[in-house]
């Protein structure tokens, strides 16, 4: 039985190499024989009519894709009025009589810091290296979308960047992503989009980046600016200048990476 096997396995394993030794081949004649096709003009009449159906069942099938999505085929967009009472998991810090910290426990290793406690070169640095558009766009960057449209997908060009905007990432960082089978990205991307929105129609600008820079991931179990200022530097978030924000900025850019 298990010569059989290993007789099946050896020559499943020559058909294959010689079908790769040979696609070159069959390469050129399937395109001599796709050029022959095309030289009949009837047959380019029926190339570009399949091409303008198949061009037009996709967009109706992304609008219906987003029609779902959009009333919560795929689970329940966030309300505005839970949007506006978000709350991040935070640590209970233990602190002696003279003002130290002894000890924590938490569920996420967070300290939320305010607005005011964030050196303005640590939100600077976020939006130069992220989203430098952030506060021209409302949640949504199409230049962006078309640069990685472009760049990323018809250049191959991994190094383009991504088209997500901090509002899209802030949307990903309080609603984790779910599985939708083969069209996962495409649902948590339309989902993280129409949640972008809506935070952008319920903070400001300065409030949207005071909530990123306290629910960003910055490994090591760390969350937030104010607990990553205290572990890489020593220091908070309010002291936080030049070099030491580009490296926090940096650091959060990197969890968008992938």
């Amino acid at each position: 039985m298990a010569e059989k096997q290993r007789f099946s396995f050896h020559k499943t394993l020559e058909q294959s190499r010689e079908f790769l030794q040979n696609l070159p081949a069959y390469a050129r004649i399937w395109w001599k024989q796709t050029r022959i096709w095309l030289s009949e003009p009837e047959n380019r009449k029926k190339l570009f009519r399949w091409g303008v159906m198949a061009s037009a069942a996709g967009v109706v099938a992304m609008f219906l894709l987003t029609v779902l999505v959009y009333f919560g085929a795929f689970g329940r967009l966030p309300s505005y009025a839970s949007l506006k009472e978000i709350q991040n998991y935070t640590a209970s810090q233990i602190i002696s009589e003279d003002n130290k910290i002894l000890g924590k426990y938490y569920i996420q290793n967070r300290v939320n810091a305010s607005i005011e406690e964030i050196s303005p070169d640590v939100m600077n640095a976020l939006v130069a290296t992220e989203d430098a558009r952030f506060f021209e766009h409302r949640g949504i960057d199409m230049r962006a979308w078309m640069r990685v449209l472009v760049k990323s997908v018809l250049l191959m060009d991994e190094s383009s960047g991504g088209g997500s905007t901090l509002s899209q990432q802030l949307a990903k960082n309080l609603f984790p992503r779910k599985r939708y089978w083969v069209l996962s990205t495409l649902i948590n991307k339309m989902k993280e989009t129409f949640t972008a929105r809506r935070l952008e129609r319920t903070y400001t600008k300065e409030e949207l980046l005071n909530l990123y820079l306290n629910t960003v991931p910055f490994g090591e179990d760390i969350y937030g600016i104010k607990v990553a200022s205290q572990r890489f530097f020593w220091g908070f978030a309010s002291e936080t200048k030049n070099r030491t924000s580009c490296c926090i900025g940096w650091n959060a850019q990197s969890e968008y990476l992938l």
